[in-house]
Parts: C-alpha cells; structure tokens; sequence
C-alpha cells in the first residue's frame, strides 16, 4: 500500500472532487495521514510505530484487510477479514495472538470471511454495527470503546454506504504516536463510498463531523483501492486543477519488491508517459513493468552507491542509450549526473512547466493568498455539477461518478452471490 510512505489525508481529499467542495464548505480539519497502494502492485507492506503496528493486507480484486497489533502485549485485531487463511498466515508470520474481528459493514467483500475465520480460530470476539455481518458477537454503535491489547478502539457510525456502517479509530493512551482509523468504504483516497443505504446529508456529517472532527495526525487505512480512478474522475471534474495532476501522479508510482526487502519505484508522468526509476537494482524486473506500463525511461534517481541501491545502473544505461543517472556520489554506477542539495531536477519529464506556469499565474492573481486556488476550485466544482449547496454538491458528484469509467474488473452480480453461497472459497485459499 505505501508508495513508499504514508500522505496527508487532507491533501489527498481536497485533491478528490468528489469531496473536495464538501471539505471546502466545511471545517478543513481533516490532516491526516492517507495510507493506499497501486492497484496492480498489491503486496503486504507492514507500517510500524512504538505502539502499534499494522500489516496491510491486500484481499479480492481491490480490497485491504489490515491486521492490527498491539506491540506491548503482541495482541492482534483483524479489519474486514475476507480470506481468512491470508489472515492467520500473517498471525504467524508475526507471532501474536489474535483476539478480534473488527467489521465495517456486512457486504461479502468485507465480512464474508468472518464465519469462516471462526471456525479456524475459536473464540474471537466479533464487532460490528450492524446484524448482517456473519458471525458477530457484540453488536456496536456510535462511541462504543473496545480495548486490542493496551491500544484503546472507538467504534464511530457513519451510515451511508450501509445503515450500519462502522469506521474504528484507534489509540494508545499517554502515547505520542499518531492514532490510526479504518474507514471500510466511508472514505477512500479522493473519494467516499456508494450511497447504497443513505443519503448525501448522512455522507456529509460522516466525512466533515464524524472522520474531519479527528486528531490532524491520525493515520486512515481504507476499504478500497480506487485511488488512481477517484483521481481521474476528479481530473475529470476539474481539469484545470493542477493540484490533482500533482496526486494523480503520485498515486501511479510504482512499488517494486526486489531482493529481500529493498523496494524500487518507477515514477510515470502521466501525459507524456515518460518515466523515472528510483533506485534500479534489478534491470529485468524495472524493464518488465516498464514495457508492461508503456512508459519511456528517461532517468534513474539513485539515493546511495549500495550494491543494493545501484548495482543496475550500468545495465541499464548499456541496455538504454541516453538514459540520465543522478545521484550525489561520484561511486554510483553509469552516473551522468551528480547532484547537490536542493538541486531541482524539474527537467526529466516534459510538460512539468505547464504545471508551474499554472501555479505561477494563480500566484500573480492574488499572491500568498491561498484562498485564490480554494475558490478556483470550487467554482470548477460547483459549475461541473450545476450547484452550489455542499451537501447537492456532493449529491451530484457521487451519481457522477457512479457512472465514470466503471471497473471492468469488478464482479458481477452473479458472481458476488457465488462468494456468498462458498463456491469460490477453494480457489480464494490458495492465492
């Protein structure tokens, strides 16, 4: 999930326009810390701190399940366990003892393993704010406390995408780690869930009272990866926003496992498909995902000389004439050009000075006033969707994007009931 590292929650919505006229019109507090992974690349990556720990679990097609720890007593929760056995195998590769279950909402994409799971594990205590989710054992509500260990859980109700719909947010206390919440499908990166059983009004007081009222620093982990395509509906929404480029690139970098625990990162340019590698130590793998994505490699970023860092410098500058090395060591292989601090290497990728000329003219409009961007925006937002209302605002921009470029890969109806009745399980075990 990690493009290397976590990014704030507030950046990552307010570039959404699917919420961005909600933060807009309402308190601006969410700051948080925003967790997601490239659709394509979905292995497990763990995020630790002094208090807690969580291992990002991809699951399904686009799902996370996310396994909760408690470092001081090595007690475990699990979110959303949908494959079960991916669950208990990552309880042993971290040696903890799992004890709970803890349940957004009752669809199969998210609970459908909880029955299951049971049956592997008895005695788990199951939560969950609504009595369609498999297996439960205490129901919850709004404000709920619930303990994982030391760490302290607080169940917050955001209907909506369901009536029973539960985010929990997670502490430990006289800790100055940041919180952690795990927001099922109420809020995703630049995007929120289907209103399947709520309303715009419901949406509304869940993302800005409920989820926005949260400490700046809180970490979010989301039910879904729909990053890149909430990203383009936003584009789409407000294409004169350079603010959202910035995140729609960033949310295309590539992470590439390689050795044993060294990840590369191809970063792609999206208009000109141009692209750069941070650290290539293994060529064959970079070029694979290279021919894969349809990109040209203009350059390589390279942090360290390590043989585990730079050793495919040279390859890959034989194996592609006129590709840029950059780094600030003259031990690094195939380097063609050394840095220093502060350096800007904005020139690697062609069409990055449209960008600049934007924000530079938004500057000479009315300089350091921020609000200038806030409102160029917001009128894009209001004239895409014909109203000026936040909660009609996020109405129409929901229904919108119900229906822009919907997932080929999602499925259909006939197979969601297939996953219910158990047919997939067999083949679901093994991945």
């Amino acid at each position: 999930m990690l493009r290397g590292g976590w990014r704030g929650l507030g950046t990552a919505l307010a570039a959404g326009a699917v919420l961005a006229a909600v933060l807009r019109a309402g308190p601006a507090q969410l700051r948080a810390k925003f967790l997601h992974t490239e659709h394509e690349l979905r292995e497990p990556r763990t995020v630790s701190q002094a208090d807690m720990k969580v291992e990002i679990l991809p699951a399904l097609t686009d799902n996370y399940m996310y396994l909760l720890i408690d470092q001081d007593t090595r007690e475990a929760a699990i979110v959303d366990p949908v494959q079960p056995q991916k669950v208990l195998d990552a309880v042993k590769k971290h040696g903890v003892k799992l004890t709970t279950v803890l349940t957004t909402h009752h669809h199969w994409d998210h609970a459908g393993g909880n029955e299951k799971l049971v049956k592997m594990e008895p005695g788990l205590h199951v939560y969950g704010g609504d009595s369609r989710v498999g297996a439960l054992t205490q129901r919850v509500s709004h404000l709920t406390a619930l303990k994982v260990g030391s760490l302290s859980v607080k169940c917050l109700s955001t209907p909506c995408h369901t009536s029973g719909h539960i985010c929990y947010y997670v502490t430990k206390p006289n800790s100055s780690e940041p919180p952690a919440v795990f927001t099922g499908d109420t809020l995703f990166v630049a995007g929120c869930g289907k209103f399947f059983e709520g309303t715009p009004e419901e949406m509304y007081k869940a993302l800005i009272e409920i989820l926005g009222s949260l400490d700046p620093k809180t970490r979010v982990y989301c039910g879904h990866e729909y990053t890149i395509n909430n990203l383009k509906f936003a584009r789409h929404v407000e294409p004169g926003n350079p603010s959202i480029q910035e995140k729609l690139a960033w949310a295309k970098v590539k992470v590439i496992s390689v050795l044993e625990d060294n990840y590369m990162y191809l970063v792609i340019e999206e208009s000109s498909r141009q692209a750069l590698a941070v650290d290539a130590a293994v060529p064959k793998r970079l070029l694979e995902i290279v021919r894969k994505e349809d990109v040209v490699l203009k350059a390589i970023l390279t942090t360290h000389h390590h043989w585990d860092h730079a050793r495919g410098n040279e390859e890959l500058a034989q194996l592609l004439p006129g590709l840029q090395v950059f780094g600030a060591d003259e031990r690094i292989g195939a380097l063609t050009h050394r840095v220093s601090h502060g350096q800007e290497l904005a020139k690697v990728f062609c069409g990055h000075e449209c960008t600049v000329r934007n924000l530079k003219f938004a500057l000479k409009v009315e300089p350091e006033n921020e609000k200038v961007k806030e409102k160029l925006a917001e009128e894009a937002v209001q004239s895409f969707t014909g109203r000026t209302e936040p909660v009609e605002v996020l109405r129409a921009l929901r229904s919108q994007r119900d229906n822009f470029k919907k997932p080929k890969e999602r499925p259909n109806p006939q197979a969601m009931l297939a996953f219910d009745w158990g047919l997939f399980e067999p083949f679901l075990e093994k991945k």
